[in-house]
């Protein structure tokens, strides 16, 4: 034998209806006039009513109140069904049994009636009170968000007929109270005290999971913050809350705002559905079915909006929350924890919908506990898809947790790892490091070796150079190998006077810096500029230095050197190079009378007479032409 807890959903379903059948009110067995005693609050029963369709829309309460109009009246338990756009007259008696006057009133539940007109005796007519959806809320005569008319006194054991006109566009419920003035009171009380309790836990559900959302950034939350505001619009489009608070001066929105919550509600609850399972990752098919679901419902309200077809719509309405509340069952199949509060708060959702739609085609009777089925089941709804996120959350917490503590553990691994490699890398960096120091040594020592090398090759070169010039008659081109220009010629002559070191000839300094001519150096004491050729062989020469260099090396190597070959041979004028030559014999001379003996072994050395100071004698000066070349 099964038994409940193997159907939980399916024992749930029956308890409520079992609850709707107990709690419906049976309709009393009293005779046809509603007849008021010590109570202070009756229902009027399909038995106390009597219903007839005006289709003329033009009847009069004269009329419908003569003698010949009664057999036009049928009772409400006979009355099939109320075709909407229609207009009704509805008519009641009242018998006042108490002699105490506890002045009534009449409500109506159903506050969406476009218009209504309650028709009381007054003297021997009626007088008449007009309310409804279509009219500003501040025209009520009682401030109160259901329809409340207040009744005339009926004196003690007479009856009087009252009579209701009741035009509206759309269904309508006949659902009447008589209630004394203390009764109603204390039942207004509680009843805005009962809705505030459910507006504040939406508020509060709406802000708890506001809150999740900006901390955890999963658009289910958002989704769920949407899908709880779309209730609370609903809600009181349904109670008339709405009107009352919210749109007060606009009745013309009474007409739009129920389709239009419900149509936010099945939006945001079919986007909540895909977030809180994300459809899209783990079931795409099953993803495009719910968006077409949707689609369909977007576009069936677009065709509402145009052609209302009643029965379609309120099919449309249940069918994507039957499609969501599918989708919670196939999870939990899978074996998904978090489904079994989505489907327990679904199944409320689902049950009190269900109980809503009935009610509107009047297919159950309008009690006080079907006319707040979906505040009861929205709110017990709620509690467990906040448990649901709730868990959620904390299931998503842990994985963040335990995706930090890899992360964490990674970080660790790669920062050994890190200071592994930097301490190998360091380690072979300075072995790098020493190796390219002792290369770099070693090329540093080699280098010094080879300046050392290279300059005595230099210095042997320049002294091969020399001696072959010194040793060998050498030909004007071949001396200009060795003695290419003017600038070799004054370097040479430069080293030759300072090789032993500088002193100024006026006092003595042996500190110099550069002076105005190239190769000249000025004394830092006393600012004496001194040239390179003074106080040589060539001071004040008047043609070039590299020819005057040839001329004093043929002349000490060949003395017999005629005037004819060297003004040949260097292009000068034979006075240039006799002059000259005079200059150079007596340097010779000048020479071997200062060093004795070694005037006759430096003889051959050219080099050591240019350096030699004669006295000047009158020179004849150079042609511009030889001086040029």
């Amino acid at each position: 034998m099964r038994t409940c807890s193997e159907y939980p959903f399916s024992c749930i379903w029956f308890l409520f209806f079992a609850c709707i059948a107990g709690i419906a009110p049976t309709p009393l067995l009293a005779s046809e006039p509603l007849r008021l005693g010590d109570q202070a609050e009756y229902f009027l029963q399909p038995g106390h009513l009597e219903v007839a369709e005006d289709s003329s829309h033009a009847w009069t309460v004269d009329q419908v109140s003569g003698p010949g109009w009664s057999g036009r009246f049928i009772p409400r338990s006979q009355l099939s069904s109320i075709r909407w756009n229609a207009c009704y007259w509805v008519r009641f008696r009242v018998t006042n049994g108490v002699a105490d006057d506890l002045h009534w009133l009449l409500e109506s539940y159903d506050f969406t009636i476009d218009e209504i007109t309650l028709y009381a005796p007054a003297g021997q007519g009626f007088r008449s009170v007009r309310a409804g959806d279509t009219y500003p809320f501040a025209t009520k005569q009682i401030r109160h968000k259901n329809l409340v008319f207040s009744l005339p006194d009926v004196p003690p054991g007479r009856t009087q007929w009252f009579y209701l006109r009741i035009r509206s566009i759309k269904p309508f419920s006949l659902i009447f109270v008589l209630r004394s003035h203390p009764r109603f009171i204390g039942y207004a009380l509680s009843e805005y005290y009962f809705l505030g309790i459910f507006y504040g836990i939406l508020a509060a559900i709406a802000l708890i999971n506001l809150f999740f959302f900006t901390a955890v950034r999963d658009i289910a939350y958002l989704y769920y913050v949407f899908y709880v505001c779309s209730t609370g619009l609903f809600a009181a489009s349904m109670d008339g809350t709405g009107f009352q608070y919210l749109w007060p001066d606009q009745p013309a929105i009474n007409h739009h705002s129920i389709k239009f919550s419900i149509l936010l509600m099945v939006i945001s609850s079919v986007m909540y559905v895909r977030g809180f399972f994300r459809t899209w990752e783990n079931a795409p098919r099953l993803d495009k079915f719910i968006l077409l679901v949707l689609l369909l419902k977007i576009g069936l309200y677009l065709l509402n909006q145009w052609r209302p077809v009643i029965l379609n719509k309120i099919v449309f309405d249940i069918f994507p929350v039957f499609v969501a509340y599918a989708v919670g069952i196939l999870y939990l199949k899978r074996g998904f924890s978090l489904a079994r509060y989505f489907v327990l708060a679904y199944s409320f959702l689902f049950l009190g919908y269900v109980v809503l739609t009935l009610r509107v085609l009047n297919l159950i009777p309008s009690t006080l506990l079907t006319f707040y089925a979906f505040n009861f089941s929205t709110v017990l709804e709620m509690i467990f898809l906040s448990v649901a996120l709730a868990h959620r959350f904390k299931l998503v917490k842990k994985e963040k947790e335990r995706a930090q503590e890899k992360i964490i553990e990674q970080l660790r691994e790669n920062e050994l790892l890190k200071d592994k490699m930097n301490r190998e890398l360091e380690q072979k960096v300075q072995e790098r490091t020493k190796e390219l120091l002792l290369a770099y040594e070693e090329i540093s020592r080699m280098n010094a070796l080879l300046n050392i090398d290279n300059h005595c090759l230099e210095q042997t070169v320049k002294g091969l150079h020399q001696d072959r010039v010194n040793l060998k008659d050498v030909s004007y081109e071949d001396f200009l190998k060795t003695y290419p220009d003017e600038e070799a010629c004054f370097r040479y002559l430069a080293d030759l006077k300072w090789q032993h070191g500088y002193a100024c000839r006026k006092c003595a300094n042996t500190h110099h810096s550069k002076g105005k001519l190239d190769h000249s150096r000025r004394c830092t004491s006393c600012g004496y500029d001194e040239s390179v050729t003074a106080y040589t062989l060539f001071y004040r020469l008047k043609f070039p230095i590299v020819k005057a260099f040839y001329i004093v090396f043929l002349t000490i190597s060949r003395k017999n050197v005629s005037l004819e070959e060297l003004s040949q041979v260097l292009d000068l004028r034979k006075m240039t190079c006799s002059a000259f030559k005079q200059k150079v014999l007596r340097a010779m001379e000048e020479k071997a009378r200062t060093k004795n003996g070694r005037g006759k072994k430096e003889a051959s050395d050219w080099s050591s007479y240019l350096l030699v100071t004669v006295e000047e004698q009158d020179t004849p000066a150079a042609d511009s032409s030889a001086a040029a070349s």
